[in-house]
């Protein structure tokens, strides 16, 4: 299979290496920001940046002009959605894996789902979900997952650090 993910922060991070680890012959991540496409990368990913180039024309050069069997939207923002049904290719899924704000709303064509014969389905946090993913951490590599580590007297800084996007995961030790 060949893999979308629109997002590179640690849930796309996670999402690349369950996809390669499941057997997807390429995984193609859509990220703006560089170190988390560097991390994608070395994870195994092609990594674009959707800012500055053509992604559309990427995914469909990587997927001999199908696009991916699979899209995973690991954002929560709702436009990416609305993306993700555009990418997949016919018969394909997309997975809404992205935390949206409560009240936000996507635009979506009702038609297309029919159309291209497409999935449309969420991801649900069950007691058993998480049980399932614990069991797959041995298989990962999580220290790309993690970003800066802190001191518990830094805490302030370790907030401050991640609301200015300077990890993916802030670590704050005892």
């Amino acid at each position: 299979a060949r893999t979308g993910s629109l997002g590179g922060g640690g849930v796309g991070r996670l999402l690349t290496q369950l996809a390669l680890r499941s057997g997807a012959v390429k995984v193609i991540l859509s990220e703006p920001r560089e170190h988390r496409r560097a991390v994608a990368k070395q994870l195994g990913a092609i990594a674009v940046d959707p800012m500055r180039e053509d992604l559309p024309a990427i995914l469909r050069e990587e997927t001999d002009g199908l696009g991916p069997e699979v899209v995973f939207e690991a954002v929560g923002h709702p436009a990416l959605l609305t993306q993700a049904l555009e990418f997949v290719q016919r018969g394909g899924t997309v997975v809404e894996v992205g935390v949206a704000d409560p009240a936000a709303r996507a635009t979506i064509r009702p038609y297309l789902l029919f159309e291209k014969e497409l999935t449309l389905r969420g991801s649900h946090m069950r007691p058993y979900t998480f049980h399932r993913a614990v069991r797959w951490l041995p298989r990962l590599t999580l220290a790309p997952l993690l970003g800066l580590e802190f001191p518990l007297g830094e805490t302030l800084e370790a907030i401050r650090s991640q609301r200015e996007g300077k990890g993916i995961k802030i670590v704050v030790k005892p």
